[in-house]
């Protein structure tokens, strides 16, 4: 604007508050107009501003300062029990005016998106609340958009929303209680209609949070601790209304005649399980029914005292309000014992904690019964306490002494009798009337043991103390302390002062006073000091310090105390009007402590396998300092050679030589001062030791080459223990012949680089075998070394070899002897030539001997040398000796397998020849297998490797059976030892048969055993007994009359057995013929029945217990069973044809 002549220049401008714009950050545009430029504007700089014409405003602009829109963190939604949706944001910080719009659409509606209006809720929250008529309660997932926009830039954001999980239920209704007990309820509520919709047509369910309190345990205070009750105990109630009901049990109230709180809230199980998610909270109180006290009070058997007029007061510990569960609590004596017998006393007086019975018999012994009473009854236990006879009474404890400070109350005394170990009850409790011996209010005690003689306690008010002595069957009654202090004004001197604790920095000291002085005293001043010499106890020069307290008390912990150090302590009294004299001397020494660490600690003079270290004392050893611990690389080494001359400085310089190191390794060390403990660490120093003569080797391998039978490489592995670079490898090759006598021997040095190298084949006329070793060098360079390096980096080390002793010669080309030498030479360059890019094992590496020539004077490290690898030259080729040991074992091994094979084999083929030789008495039976018809009706059969089942039966042979079984047993040496030792286990029964049994192990089945595991008497059975001629051997027999009943047919066609027969006491089976229930069948003369079904042949000849089927014969080695006895006419055991004959005879 230009006015009157006025131009730009008359412009300027003016921030708010009237500050001026520096006239450096406004240009002239033009005549009419300036520009204010800001640079580095910050937020601060968001205010209103005016352009002045002459200091007279002529326009008003505001300036923002601010960013792009940012993100909402806090976008969250709530509905009111399912009614409506109200939700809410944060706007975030920013200057410049930002507007936000928000929409929404539901999974139901997904293509219609309605809009939320956003207003103002408190400060920079904005809210957008959806009413009941526009809330689509019934629509589960819910999408907002919200977009941010300013004249920066523009945000959108998506905020997926979970209708039920965002319900805030209302709070739960109409809370009642039944079958309330004295420790149980019942407790009932129910859901809004509402939540009941939710529930029923969306399968929302609902969580609930319970908790109890008792008016016991609520003190009114944050502390109250309500009990929480678990969800799972919630049970659903049906009722007719089909409301949702829910109710909960609890069975375990730990409280009688109470009042309970209870308070419920609930929210659904899809919302977030935090406090704004659930209802407000519902609550409802009840109280317990009463029931009569659960316990008697407590009693301690000291809890009695008795007066000079022999009147006896028993005391006890009145029920805690929670423990009385009814009104009207009492205490009732209920029954009174002297010397044991029931007597009739009433007391003269009885309160809550104390019964009083007059005028005692001292010389008699009472027993007092006390129980809890209220409205409803007594408690069913009950307390008892026993007043022993006064000869049995023990002595009550001595020197009580009461003491108060500062509502510290506090109880001393003395042991009545120091040889025994009685423990001690003490009493307290509010006095009566100001006597030191009467109570008012509750009453308390408790027990201490023998050592304890002192008690404390923090009450408000006055105290009466009390204290017993007891044993296991006595006590000594209550001795109350009654101390009054004399009101002199003379203060005496402290007689009783003595350490309790000590450490390397403090001591707690403890005194007691004479009763006489607790009123006047009003405090204390303690004196202590380092001494000189224990003799004279004369402190050292300006060392004495004072303390004084002034209050009450009976001990004190001096701190900040030199360890090690021994002190002078005296401790004197003072009241209001004079200070008392100091008591006498005490001293003590402190405890050791770690001493400071060692100073300028450093390793020097380091060489390859040690180090020197040195260091200096700790300024404070703070004890006797006993050694040092040297730490390096984890390893600890304790340094003993320790002087302990105080006098010396303590900065003494130490030295010690560590040895025994690992060359070419870093040590990371430090050092600790110890006396009883040890010091921080020392400063730490890093070293590293020198280079040093390498480890061990493994023993090279020799290997011919694949696809050249002439050439043969040697390879190594680098050693484990390096101890430096590892500069070259040696080669050694010797050549031996007949008598291990070398022919030869070479040497070869090749760079480290090489782990092979590659010869031809130099097998020899008279040479057996070749072996070859090496060893790793390690090559320390002289200061003259020039600056090259082989095969590794140059590595400088300080040179030690003054005298020359390790230097090798460099002209090493006729080490191994020229002839040698030059027929390989010759061999190699005419008919074998070796590949250029491998390693020769017959010439020095050339660049080795290059380098080695460039320091005459470095000294060479050699290790030891490897183990040989053998070549043997007794065959083209050069087998190893590997190779040989590999074929003698692979023939060995073959051979090994193949007789085996063998053996086996035979033994197969010697199982499949046994032959089973029978007597004829058993041959008749196996020539029958198929029934046929006999002439009378009868059937016969005949069998195809029968198998019998038997157990260890003896079977008695005839003299003409004998002859064949001999035969064959004598052919049978695997059975004697059998035969032996059947033979000794029945030697010692009268009736035993001595060698002339032959056993046949089985057992006797029903028929169901499977043939497959039996054993075929035609190959596979075989004698296990040998046997001999006997013409004495009793003839078993049975009658046919004593049979039972006709046996059973097995599908084979012969007789089923019934039973088995077992040993009886002697080891021997006795035979019982069964009372038969039928006629006996008509037999025929060749010992079978006649059966009316056809083809089912039955065998007549053997009763049932011995009857055998055939089909399932086994054979194996049990205790031998010999059947010896027999009935009148029955046949059992074994028996011949003859006998079998016979038998049929006689029954017909």
């Amino acid at each position: 604007a230009q006015t009157a002549g006025r131009d730009s220049s008359h412009l300027s401008f003016e921030g708010q508050g009237k500050t001026k714009i520096p006239q450096s950050q406004i240009s002239i545009l033009n005549s009419t107009s300036i520009k204010w430029h800001l640079s580095r504007a910050t937020e601060n700089d968001t205010k209103r501003y005016q352009c002045l014409l002459d200091g007279e405003g002529v326009g008003v602009t505001n300036l923002y300062i601010g960013y792009k829109p940012t993100n909402v963190t806090d976008f969250k939604c709530r509905s009111d029990n399912w009614q409506n949706m109200t939700c809410k944001f944060t706007k975030p910080y920013n200057p410049i005016p930002t507007e936000y719009q928000l929409t929404y659409i539901t999974n139901i509606a997904i293509h219609y998106k309605y809009n939320c209006s956003l207003a103002s809720y408190e400060g920079a929250v904005l809210e957008c609340s959806i009413p009941y008529t526009s809330y689509r309660s019934t629509h589960e997932l819910w999408t907002f958009f919200l977009t941010i926009r300013n004249e920066l830039g523009v945000v959108d954001q998506i905020f997926p929303i979970n209708n039920f999980a965002v319900i805030v239920p209302a709070p739960p209704e109409n809370i009642s209680f039944t079958g309330v007990t004295s420790f149980s309820v019942k407790i009932h509520w129910k859901l809004s209609y509402k939540l009941e919709l939710l529930h029923k047509n969306h399968a929302v369910n609902f969580v609930h949070d319970v908790r109890i309190l008792s008016e016991f345990d609520n003190t009114n205070n944050n502390d109250t601790k309500w009990e929480i009750i678990n969800p799972s105990r919630i049970k659903k109630e049906t009722r007719g209304d089909q409301s949702l009901w829910y109710y909960i049990e609890l069975h375990e109230l730990p409280y009688a005649n109470s009042w309970y709180d209870v308070r419920i809230r609930v929210r659904t199980d899809k919302a977030e399980d935090i406090d704004e998610m659930y209802s407000e909270v519902s609550g409802l109180g009840f109280r317990t029914e009463p029931r009569r006290p659960d316990r008697p009070p407590r009693i301690d058997q000291g809890a009695f005292f008795i007066n000079d007029d022999n009147d006896v007061y028993i005391f006890w510990e009145e029920l805690s309000k929670h423990e009385r569960n009814g009104p009207n609590a009492s205490y009732a004596i209920t029954a009174v014992r002297e010397n044991g017998k029931s007597v009739k006393r009433t007391p003269i007086e009885i309160t809550n904690t104390m019964a009083k019975f007059s005028k005692i018999d001292l010389f008699s012994s009472y027993e007092f019964v006390v129980k809890s009473k209220n409205s409803l009854g007594t408690s069913d236990d009950e307390s008892v306490i026993r007043i022993p006879k006064y000869q049995e009474r023990l002595r009550t404890p001595v020197n009580l002494k009461k003491l108060s400070q500062d509502g510290i109350y506090s109880l001393s005394w003395q042991s009545p009798d120091k040889s025994k170990r009685h423990s001690y009850t003490v009493f307290w409790c509010k006095p009566k009337n100001s006597l030191p011996n009467a109570c008012e209010g509750n009453f308390h005690f408790q027990r201490v043991n023998h050592t304890t003689h002192n008690f404390s306690l923090i009450q408000n008010g006055s105290i009466n103390f009390a204290v017993s002595t007891n044993s296991e069957t006595s006590s000594s009654g209550m001795i109350w302390a009654m101390c009054t202090a004399a009101q002199s004004s003379d203060i005496g001197k402290i007689k009783t002062i003595w350490i309790t604790q000590i450490d390397s920095s403090r001591m707690e000291l403890q005194w007691k006073l004479d009763c006489m002085f607790d009123s006047i005293v009003k405090g204390y001043v303690i004196k202590y000091c380092p001494i000189k010499d224990p003799k004279t106890l004369e402190c050292k020069e300006n060392s004495l310090k004072d303390i004084k307290i002034e209050h009450q008390a009976n001990n004190y912990t001096i701190t900040q105390l030199k360890p090690y150090t021994t002190y002078k302590i005296v401790i004197s009294m003072f009241s209001a009007t004079r200070h008392g004299p100091d008591s006498d001397p005490l001293q003590n020494t402190t405890l050791e402590a770690k001493p400071t660490p060692p100073l300028e600690f450093k390793a020097y003079d380091v060489r390859n396998t040690s180090m020197k270290l040195e260091w200096k004392r700790p300024k404070y050893s703070n004890g006797v300092l006993m050694y040092y611990s040297i730490f390096y690389n984890g390893n600890r080494i304790d340094v003993y050679n320790v002087t302990n001359d105080t006098t010396k400085e303590p900065y003494e310089k130490m030295t010690y030589l560590l040895q025994n190191l690992t060359s070419f390794t870093n040590y990371e060390l430090l050092i600790k001062a110890c006396n009883q403990f040890c010091s921080e660490n020392s400063n730490k120093d890093n070293k590293t030791t020198e280079i040093g003569v390498p480890g061990s080797m493994t023993q090279p391998s020799s290997t011919k080459i694949a696809n050249d039978s002439d050439q043969i490489q040697i390879s190594w592995s680098p050693p484990k223990i390096k101890s430096g670079h590892i500069n070259y490898y040696e080669l050694k090759t010797v050549w031996k012949s007949h008598g291990n006598k070398i022919v030869r021997e070479t040497t070869v040095r090749i760079g480290a680089k090489h782990l092979s190298c590659r010869r031809v084949s130099p097998c020899l006329a008279d040479v057996d075998t070749i072996e070859y070793y090496v060893r790793p060098v390690n090559v320390i360079r002289s200061p003259h070394a020039a600056d090259e390096s082989f095969g590794t980096t140059q590595v400088t080390q300080k040179y030690h070899d003054t005298t020359h002793n390790n230097r090798i010669d460099t002209d090493i080309s006729g080490q191994t002897g020229g002839f040698f030498n030059a027929f390989v030479s010759s061999t190699v360059a005419t008919k074998h030539p070796l590949r250029h890019h491998h390693q020769n094992c017959e010439e020095n590496d050339p660049e080795l001997l290059r380098w080695i020539a460039l320091d005459n004077y470095s000294e060479h490290l050699p290790g030891e040398w490897s183990k040989a690898s053998i070549t043997s030259c007794m065959l083209y080729g050069s087998i190893d000796a590997k190779s040989i040991v590999t074929i003698i074992c692979s023939i060995f091994l073959m051979g090994t397998v193949f007789g085996v094979g063998f053996k086996f084999y035979k033994k197969i083929k010697d199982m499949k020849n046994i032959v089973i030789i029978l007597p004829p008495g058993l041959e008749d039976i196996t020539k029958e297998i198929r029934p046929e018809n006999l002439e009378n009706g009868g059937m016969k059969g005949k069998l195809n490797k029968p198998d019998i089942i038997m157990d260890k039966i003896n079977l008695y042979a005839d003299e003409e059976e004998d002859r064949l079984l001999r035969k064959r047993a004598d052919t049978d040496s695997s059975g004697q030892s059998q035969s032996d030792e059947s033979h000794s286990n029945t030697e010692s029964h009268e009736d035993a048969v001595e060698d002339n049994t032959y056993d046949v192990q089985g057992l006797i089945d029903d028929g169901s055993q499977s043939s497959n595991h039996s054993m075929s008497m035609d190959n596979d059975f075989e004698p296990t007994q040998q046997m001999y001629n006997n013409q004495d051997a009793p003839t078993p027999t049975q009658s046919p009359q004593n049979l039972q009943s006709y046996p059973p047919i097995m599908s084979s066609g012969y007789v089923k057995p019934n039973t088995m027969l077992r040993p009886n006491a002697s080891g021997y089976v006795q035979h019982t013929a069964m009372p038969s229930a039928r006629p006996t069948p008509p037999t025929t003369t060749n010992g079978y029945v006649p059966y009316n079904q056809p083809g089912r042949p039955v065998m007549n000849a053997i009763p049932p217990e011995n009857t055998t089927d055939l089909n399932n014969i086994k054979v194996s080695m049990k205790t031998p069973i010999v059947v010896t006895s027999t009935e009148n006419n029955g046949i059992s055991g074994y028996v011949t044809h003859k006998q079998l004959s016979d038998f049929g005879h006689r029954m017909q």
